[in-house]
C-alpha cells in the first residue's frame, strides 16, 4: 500500500484525522523512463544498486493488540462449508506469508531486498505451474537523506522526506535549533554554515526557511508538531536544501544536542531506481484477459506483513486454486515492484500495453494490506464493485463497500485511468502500515482466504456465458 507523502506515500486509512498532517503538499510523480524489457526469469540476473534510503510516511495510532486476539465475526457470518474454504485458503495464504515474511523482509523499493523477492515470488509461480517473466523498468525519484555525527556518541537514523520546492543538493553544517524559526529564535549571531533544526507550526514553512537561509544556514530540518512524518510544501524554490521529520525523530535529535554538538548532512538528490515486475499466467483460448495483482515491494526498514504481504500471499493461495482450473479466458497474477515510491510498476505495465491488449481485459483485482482488521473492504469500478458484493453476499461473506480518502490509491488506479475496470480488495485499519508494528501478530488469515474466495467466484461469474 502506498502512503502518500508528497505524492510518494499514501495512506488507506479513511477518516484519520492527522491524514493531511502526515501527507502535506503534493507534488507529480516522475513518469518512468520508457526503457523496460521483459525478460525470461533468470538466476543469473544482475543486482540493482542500492539508492539512497527513502522515508517512510508513520500513521499515528497504533493499536497495541495483535488482531488475533481481537474476537473474530467469521464465525457468526459465514455458513458452515463457505467458512470451511475460507479458512482452508486462509492457511495457505498465512503459511506462506509466514515464510516470506521471515525470509524477504524488509523489501525496499529497488534494492537488492526488493529483487530477491521478486526472483523468489516467480520461482514460486512456475512451480505452480504458470509462465513466468520478468518485466524490468527504471523511474527517477527524490531521494532524501540526514545523517548525524556526534563524537562519542549514538545517533538516531533519521527518516526524511524532502519539503515539496526544496533545491536539490548536500549540505553540512552544526545543527542548531531554532524552535519555531520566530525572530527571536534566531541566534543573534545568525546560522552561517549551520543547519537548522526547526518545529512546524504557527507561521509558513516558507517564512521558516527564508528566515534561516537569510542568516546564512546552509541547510534545514523541520520536525513534525504531532506523530508521524509530513510533507509540507514551499511556496517558492528555496535556495538550501529543506527536508521534513517526524517529532519523534525530532525529540531524538533534541535529545542528542542536549548531551553533545552535532553535525548534519541534508541531501536531497534526483535518483535512478531500478525495479521489476512478476508477470505469471496460465494462457486462455477466447482472448480476454484477467489480471490479479499486487505490489511486493516496502518502505525500509519494516516486516510489510500486511503491506503488502498479506497481497502477494493471497495471490499465491489464488495461483494454487487456479492452477487446477480450465478458464477461457486468460488468467494473469502480477507482483508489482516500486509502488511505495509512486505505482511505478503497475503503471509502466499498464503504459506498455497495445490499445489491443488494454482493451482484452476485462477486470484487475487489486490486492493490498488487506488483512490487518475485521472487515474486508473493496473498492473502485462500480459495477465489478457491486458484483463483488453480491457474490460474497451469496457466498456468505461480509464485504464492504469503501471510499479511498484524498491522496489514497494503490496499483489498481493505474488500470482505471485506463479505463479498465479494476477494484480494490483492502481492509479498514491501516494504522500499523510503514510502522515496525506491520508484523505477523497482526495478520487476519481469514480476510486473506475471504479475499482470495471472492476473487474465485468473480473469475467464475466471468467464465460464465
Amino acid at each position: 500500500m502506498r502512503l502518500n507523502v508528497s505524492s510518494v506515500l499514501i495512506t488507506l486509512v479513511a477518516g484519520i484525522s492527522l491524514l493531511s498532517a502526515a501527507c502535506g503538499s503534493s507534488s507529480s510523480p516522475v513518469t518512468p523512463t520508457p526503457t523496460a524489457t521483459i525478460t525470461a526469469v533468470s538466476p543469473a540476473a544482475s543486482a540493482t544498486p542500492e539508492p539512497t534510503a527513502m522515508a517512510s510516511a508513520v500513521v499515528p495510532t497504533i493499536s497495541p493488540t495483535p488482531i488475533r486476539e481481537v474476537a473474530s465475526r467469521i464465525s457468526e457470518t459465514l455458513p458452515t462449508a463457505a467458512e470451511a474454504e475460507v479458512r482452508r485458503v486462509g492457511d495457505i495464504a498465512f503459511e506462506f506469508l509466514t515464510s516470506f515474511t521471515e525470509a524477504h523482509s524488509p523489501r525496499p523499493t529497488g534494492t537488492q531486498q526488493e529483487r530477491a523477492a521478486a526472483e523468489f515470488l516467480a520461482g514460486v509461480f512456475r512451480d505452480i505451474g504458470f509462465q513466468t517473466e520478468f518485466q524490468d523498468f527504471t523511474f527517477e525519484t527524490v531521494s532524501t537523506s540526514v545523517e548525524l555525527a556526534a563524537e562519542g556518541d549514538e545517533v538516531p537514523a533519521v527518516q526524511a522526506i524532502r519539503m515539496t520546492l526544496s533545491v536539490e543538493g548536500a549540505a553540512t553544517g552544526a545543527l542548531v535549533h531554532v524552535e519555531r524559526a520566530f525572530a527571536e529564535d534566531i541566534p543573534l549571531d545568525g546560522l552561517e554554515a549551520k543547519i537548522a533544526l526547526i518545529k512546524r507550526g504557527v507561521i509558513s514553512f516558507e517564512e521558516k526557511i527564508s528566515r534561516v537561509s537569510e542568516v546564512g544556514a546552509v541547510g534545514a530540518i523541520v520536525y513534525n508538531n504531532a506523530s508521524g512524518l509530513f510533507g509540507g510544501t514551499l511556496q517558492n524554490r528555496s535556495r538550501i536544501p529543506v527536508v521534513t521529520t517526524s517529532l519523534e525523530m525530532g525529540e531524538a535529535i533534541l535529545e542528542l544536542l542536549e548531551r553533545r554538538d552535532v553535525e548534519a548532512t541534508v541531501s536531497v538528490a534526483n535518483d535512478l531506481v531500478e525495479s521489476r515486475n512478476v508477470i505469471a499466467e496460465i494462457p486462455g483460448t477466447d482472448g480476454r484477459v484477467v489480471v490479479l495483482g499486487g505490489h511486493y515491494d516496502t518502505v525500509p526498514g519494516v516486516p510489510g506483513a500486511n503491506d503488502n504481504g498479506s497481497g502477494i500471499a493471497s495471490l499465491i493461495a489464488a495461483a494454487e486454486e487456479i492452477a487446477g482450473s480450465d478458464y477461457p479466458f486468460t488468467v494473469r497474477i502480477i507482483a508489482f515492484g516500486a509502488e511505495e515510491l509512486g505505482l511505478h510498476g503497475s503503471e509502466h505495465y499498464v503504459n506498455s500495453l497495445s490499445e489491443e491488449e488494454r482493451a482484452a481485459i476485462v477486470a484487475m483485482l487489486n490486492y493490498d494490506a488487506l488483512a490487518g482488521s475485521d472487515v474486508l473492504g473493496v473498492t473502485g469500478d462500480s459495477d465489478l464493485q457491486d458484483t463483488a458484493v453480491e457474490l460474497a453476499r451469496d457466498i456468505g461473506i461480509e464485504l464492504r463497500r469503501r471510499l479511498l480518502p484524498r491522496n489514497a490509491s494503490s496499483d489498481h488506479a493505474s488500470f482505471l485511468n485506463a479505463n479498465i475496470p479494476a477494484v480494490f480488495f483492502m481492509d479498514n485499519d491501516f494504522s500499523r502500515i510503514h510502522t515496525p508494528y506491520d508484523r505477523l501478530d497482526f495478520i487476519r488469515p481469514e480476510l486473506m482466504g475471504q479475499s482470495v474466495v471472492i476473487g474465485l467466484a468473480l473469475l467464475d461469474s466471468l467464465a460464465r456465458p
